[in-house]
């Protein structure tokens, strides 16, 4: 059995449950239950997601993106102090490494950086 979340449907409220039939028959027998159920506009972005994601230059312009991504991030890695570029192509990112951590400043919808954790 595997699970897919929002990813199916480009970030729209979307899961999967999928494996062999003798699997998923047993949840025939099971109550599923889901905020969004009967919710349509998630099973077209779905459908839509699966059809961009069959064309064949699709997986160019996401590695194409990635790798600017990727390289941005270590721009900026290079350039700052306390900051590191990290991950793999296909899921770069940025995290800093002298202790501070980056909090969620409320009303501005801004980032701003602490010197110590914030439980």
């Amino acid at each position: 059995m595997a699970t897919f979340g929002k990813a199916i449907a480009n970030g729209m409220p979307l899961s999967a449950a999928v494996g062999r039939r003798d699997i998923m028959e047993t949840a025939t027998r099971l109550w599923i239950s889901s905020t969004f159920g009967g919710e349509a506009l998630s099973l077209a972005a779905a459908v839509a997601t699966i059809e961009e994601l069959e064309k064949p230059e699709t997986f160019e312009r996401l590695r194409n993106a990635s790798q600017a991504l990727e390289k941005g991030f270590k721009s900026i890695a290079y350039r700052r102090k306390g900051v590191e570029s990290f991950g793999q192509l296909s899921m770069p990112g940025l995290r800093f490494t002298d202790g501070r951590v980056p909090v969620r400043n409320g009303r501005e919808g801004t980032w701003r950086v602490c010197s110590r954790p914030v439980s």
